[in-house]
């Protein structure tokens, strides 16, 4: 059907005549709704964020900073923002040096500016963390931004809201740029500070041109340069201005005596830097420093957990000094007294995590069963059962263990329901650390019982002997067969083995 063209003008006219009521509605119902709250009179509508400190005399001095940043112009403009300008007599005392400094300065400023708007209608006793134009998070209460206390709140404009505070907000450093500068706790510092790494960005680099055989692109040397640190992507990123942590600087003699008390452990001939004896324990305190979320000195309890699940002891009476960052905490201490338990905990080694079977084409004698305990609780388990090899060994990975004396235990239960196996019989297990071999020797398993009392004997962990890893590093467990290829003889089963360190 062919529409006339009068019809099609029309129709067209009427839908943007129709388009346009519909955002003057909009516009309308939003100046009417902040008029019903309260947050804007006529005059507010037509004055900017800026317009409204420039007619504040008593924030004279904010403005003059403002227009030599530069940020009178961003502020004057249509998008919203949240100021909160300090009043001339909680500027008098700013640092010089920040004043005559026009990059210094401009940072500071940042540190009053958000993008979007916040009232001060959330309760009282709700904190929010804005962000701030310098990347920074300042927290804002009700009564409150960062220490200073909000004199004026509220003061609606065109393109956002001004509050007036009494006091200025300094930039503070983040518990990563706090530890940097650091003038104490030089020991940890400086290890913390060489695992720094810098690397070539192919996605920030220049390219030069493309190789003619591989294709791959020619960076320009010396473009692209980043700069990771292995702690922070290792363990925990106490860089990252979003998240909050709680973080610990040891005294150099803290540092050291907390290192001396784990050089057993890591007793290492290697001459890789990240594997001498000296970076392992230096890398096995400092991991367990940093703590999620942020604790204020009368928050602290008398123990939290690491990011690495290490409880960390505190005592209040050793701390040197305390920093409130940006993100957080940092906490200098006099001492830590962690425990080496801790520090070095039993190994569990779970029967069906195979790293390797000694022999192949056994696949169909291989099962991983979940079955249930004396207690009712399923525990999936290793068992090989009709291989028809002798001394077959199925072997298990362990890496990065400490150099120390391991009591050895396992838990492996036979006739269990749906079982084959019967029977008792017995296996072993080796351990192969820095070419030195420890043949625990055969062992029988246990077999479930209908007597409560000898099936809770059955099921508990059975103590097979002990193992001495001289040198920290990886070792290679061995669940060894019998010497023999009948049925019911040459099983293996296990549940997992535990390694439990002897502490000295």
């Amino acid at each position: 059907m062919i529409l006339s063209e009068k019809y099609m003008i029309g129709n067209t006219t009427r839908f943007l005549m129709f388009v346009m009521l519909c955002v003057l509605s909009v516009m309308t119902a939003c100046k009417d709704t902040w008029k019903e709250r309260g947050m804007v009179s006529g005059e507010a509508m037509t004055l900017s964020v800026m317009d409204k400190i420039n007619a504040n005399a008593n924030l004279s001095t904010f403005s003059g900073y403002l227009i030599k940043t530069g940020y009178a112009e961003i502020i004057n403009t249509s998008k919203n923002y949240t100021v909160w300008a300090p009043t001339n007599s909680a500027l008098q005392n700013l640092d010089a040096s920040i004043v005559t400094d026009t990059a210094k300065l401009k940072v500071f400023v940042a540190n009053h500016i958000a993008n979007l708007t916040y009232a001060t209608t959330v309760p009282a006793d709700t904190t929010q963390r804005i962000l701030m134009l310098n990347g920074k998070y300042v927290p804002f209460t009700k009564n409150t931004f960062d220490e200073a206390n909000i004199s004026l709140a509220n003061q609606y404009a065109k393109n956002g809201i001004l509050h007036v505070i009494d006091g200025a907000a300094p930039v503070k450093q983040s518990i990563w740029e706090y530890v940097s500068s650091a003038t104490i706790g030089l020991d940890q510092k400086t290890y913390l500070m060489s695992l720094n790494k810098t690397a070539q960005d192919t996605s920030l680099a220049t390219i030069t041109g493309y190789d003619p055989v591989t294709g791959k692109p020619i960076l320009k040397p010396g473009t692209g340069l980043v700069t990771t640190n292995r702690f922070l992507s290792a363990v925990k990123n106490v860089s990252n201005e979003q998240n909050q942590y709680t973080f610990f600087l040891l005294a150099d003699a803290s540092f050291g005596a907390e290192k001396a008390k784990l050089t057993k452990y890591y007793n290492s001939t290697s001459i890789f830097p990240d594997s001498t004896t000296t970076n392992l324990t230096s890398w096995n305190v400092v991991k367990d420093l940093a703590v999620s979320g942020s604790y204020s000195p009368n928050q602290l309890p008398a123990q939290l957990l690491s990011v690495n699940n290490v409880n960390i002891p505190i005592n209040k009476s050793a701390i040197i000094a305390s920093y409130k960052a940006s993100n957080g905490w940092v906490y200098v201490m006099s001492s830590m007294n962690f425990s080496v338990a801790e520090k070095i905990p039993t190994i569990t080694v779970e029967g069906e995590v195979v790293s390797s079977f000694s022999s192949s084409g056994i696949s169909g004698s291989v099962f991983y069963p979940i079955r249930s305990d004396n207690k009712g609780i399923p525990y999936k388990t290793l068992e090989v059962y009709r291989s028809g090899v002798s001394a077959l060994n199925v072997n298990y990975r362990l890496r990065n263990i400490p150099s120390a004396t391991y009591k050895v235990y396992w838990r492996a239960i036979a006739g269990t329901t749906g079982d084959p196996q019967t029977v008792t019989f017995n296996q072993k297990l080796v351990f192969n650390s820095s070419n030195i071999a420890t043949d625990l020797g055969y062992k029988p398993v246990s077999v479930a019982s209908t007597d409560a009392t000898a099936n809770a004997i059955a099921y508990s962990d059975l103590y097979i002997g002990d193992c001495i890893v001289t040198k920290y590093g990886n070792v290679t467990m061995s669940l060894v067969s019998a010497a023999s290829t009948a049925v019911n003889v040459n099983t293996l089963l296990l549940d997992y083995v535990k390694l439990v360190p002897v502490i000295q």
